[in-house]
Parts: structure tokens; C-alpha cells; sequence
């Protein structure tokens, strides 16, 4: 027979045995959370099938990766669901940390939480950038040529940090073995052992952060259960829609990768094209500044909200906030910059023209 309590005691690792209802309201947290380790999930299984057939060398990634999306059963579709996959994690992540920024669940105790987020937001960038790479087609190469030049403008330890990137002044066999044990081993386990921080801290921090006026209704208590399901079918809903976007839509293989024959423009990976382009106007202003400034804003920010008492006050929260979307949105407009408006030689091209161009074509 199954003991109730034992299983109750396991799901109590994860949730508080009650949950409020202003918990389970979906505009509470809009389910991102809960997405976020659906996600994680969907990656995980998916990337433990791919890497039984990747083959972490310079020269036969490309091929092993054709392999897995042309020859081996259902193979393109488990790559194309990890693309997607990974891809919306780092934006669900990112939408997670401006729901946090705009409710104030970083001050006092939660200032702590609030830098693990911090953390996780940095480690899912990595693990996309570092799965980006692997596949060694033109366009992953190249983006890791310039991925790793960035290196190069970080004060002090810039060079080190390409050395120690690369394994060795240029791409090779060393390159693919850091990447590939970063992205399957060192990133997962760091990323588990900080969700797990997080919803610990959540625990600690009483749940959910409550604002001020909520009515009595909002805080009654409901079973943990009530929370489980809400997430369960978080879950097969994410599945799902991955799975019918990736029948959809398969991912196409672009050409291998030709050291010698770089395309023009050369472009970072999508999610590093702002960068590129900003560093295309100065390396101090375009590079270094917005990176340090960026840094100190959002570990400094939150101390800065609180009064003495460690009361927000309500001008510098909202200033923080909307600092936080004009970076965003900044970020967002540079990238659709990058992607669309970038030419030879790095020329501003018409988006327009260039979908006239693909029609014709």
C-alpha cells in the first residue's frame, strides 16, 4: 500500500503543505515559473537522447548532428523541440526576472532569492550560447568566432578568458570538448543545484511575495495540490505545443562550417547580436560600459529601493522597473536590428529589400 504520508513529505521538498490563493492565481506569477522547470525537463530528456549520437570533435559534429536529424527515427524532431526548448527558456527567464523586478520580491530576505535568479538567468544564457555552438555549421562556427572576440574586450582577463574558451588560440577538437562538457554536465548540474536554492529561499521567504491590500479572500489557504496540478498541466501543455511546433516547423541544417570562407556579415548568435552591434560603434561605450553598468544596476538596484526600515519607496521602485524595460526593450530592438538589418561589410540594409530579394529567389 502506498503510505499518503511519505508521498505527501516528498512533494513537501517542493511545496509548503498549503498554497494561498493569491498563489494560484495565474496573474500572480502568469505560470512562468512553473514553465521554467517544464522547460528544464523537456531539455533534459531531449538533450540526453541527442548526445547518445553527437560526437564532440571539430571535424565530425556537423556530420553527427546531420545524422541525428536525417537518419536516426524522430531525431530532427527531438533536435528541433530542444532549439525551441532552450531558446524559450532564456526568454521565459528573462520575463520571470521583470515579473520579479515589478512586483519588489527583492528586498529584505529576498534579496538573496533575488541573486540566485541573477544566476540562473546568467547559466541559461551560457547553456544556449554553448548548445548554439555545437552543431559546427557556418552559422554556429562563426557565431562562435565572434562570441569568443568579445572575449577579448573584457578588462584585464580578456585574453585568458578566450585562451581558456578555446583551449587554444583558434577552434579545434579542445574548443568542442569544453562546450560540450559544459553544456551536458558542468551547466545542468549548476543550474539544478540553483533551482533548488530558489525554491528552497521561496520556502524560507514564506511563498510568494503579497502585496499591500490584499483582500482576506487572497489569503486563504488551499492544498498544496491544488498547486501540483496547475503545474502538471503547465507541463503537458508545453509539451505539447513543442511538439506540434516542431512537427511544423523542423529545423533546417545550414552548411557546414569553412574556416577559410567566412560569410559576410559575420554575425554573433541572436541572442548576442545587440552586443555586436553596439560594439560595432565603440568597444568602451558599445562594450564594456553597458555590460559593467548593466551589472552593477541590477546588484545595486535593489538595495537602493528600500528605505532604512527596508520599506520600498515608491518612486525608486518604479524608476528601477522602468529602467529594467528600457533595457529590455533596448536590447530587444538592437537584436531585430542585427537580424534583419545588417548587410555586407555590416552596411544598414532594408529589411524590406531583402524579403523582396527571398520572394524573387
Amino acid at each position: 500500500m502506498t503510505n499518503k504520508k511519505e508521498v505527501r513529505g516528498f512533494w513537501a521538498h517542493i511545496h509548503p503543505p498549503f498554497v494561498t490563493k493569491h498563489a494560484l492565481r495565474f496573474r500572480s506569477t502568469y505560470g512562468l515559473g512553473a514553465l521554467l522547470v517544464a522547460l528544464f525537463i523537456i531539455l533534459a530528456g531531449t538533450g540526453a537522447l541527442l548526445a547518445f549520437a553527437y560526437e564532440p570533435r571539430f571535424k565530425s559534429a556537423w556530420d553527427s548532428v546531420w545524422e541525428i536529424a536525417n537518419v536516426y527515427p524522430y531525431g530532427g524532431l527531438a533536435r528541433t523541440i530542444h532549439y525551441l526548448a532552450g531558446n524559450l527558456f532564456v526568454i521565459a527567464c528573462v520575463f520571470h526576472l521583470l515579473r520579479v523586478i515589478s512586483a519588489g520580491a527583492y528586498l529584505g530576505e529576498r534579496y538573496r532569492n533575488y541573486l540566485y535568479g541573477l544566476v540562473l538567468l546568467a547559466g541559461a544564457f551560457t547553456a544556449l550560447a554553448t548548445g548554439y555552438f555545437l552543431p559546427m555549421s557556418e552559422v554556429s562556427y562563426w557565431a562562435l568566432v565572434v562570441g569568443t572576440t568579445f572575449l577579448e574586450y573584457l578588462p584585464f582577463i580578456g585574453k585568458l578568458a578566450k585562451h581558456l574558451a578555446l583551449g587554444g588560440h583558434e577552434v579545434g577538437d579542445a574548443t568542442m570538448i569544453r562546450l560540450y562538457v559544459l553544456h551536458l554536465a558542468v551547466l545542468p548540474i549548476l543550474l539544478i543545484g540553483f533551482v533548488s536554492l530558489h525554491l528552497w529561499r521561496i520556502r524560507k521567504d514564506q511563498g510568494l511575495l503579497k502585496p499591500e491590500g490584499l483582500a482576506p479572500a487572497e489569503l486563504e489557504k488551499a492544498p498544496f495540490t491544488s498547486a501540483v496540478v496547475r503545474e502538471r498541466t503547465v507541463f503537458l501543455v508545453a509539451a505539447l505545443l513543442l511538439l506540434l511546433w516542431g512537427m511544423a516547423c523542423p529545423l533546417s541544417m545550414t552548411p557546414r562550417a569553412i574556416p577559410a570562407l567566412p560569410p559576410n556579415p559575420v554575425k554573433a548568435a541572436w541572442f548576442f547580436l545587440a552586443t555586436q552591434e553596439t560594439l560595432s560603434y565603440s568597444i568602451f561605450w558599445g562594450g564594456i560600459a553597458p555590460l559593467f553598468g548593466t551589472a552593477l544596476l541590477f546588484l545595486w538596484a535593489p538595495r537602493l529601493v528600500g528605505d532604512a526600515a527596508g520599506s520600498p519607496i515608491p518612486w525608486r521602485r518604479k524608476a528601477f522597473f522602468g529602467m529594467t524595460v528600457m533595457i529590455l526593450i533596448t536590447y530587444a530592438l538592437l537584436t531585430v536590428v542585427g537580424v534583419y538589418c545588417r548587410g555586407p561589410n555590416w552596411s544598414f540594409v532594408s529589411p524590406w529589400r531583402n524579403i523582396v530579394k527571398g520572394a524573387k529567389k
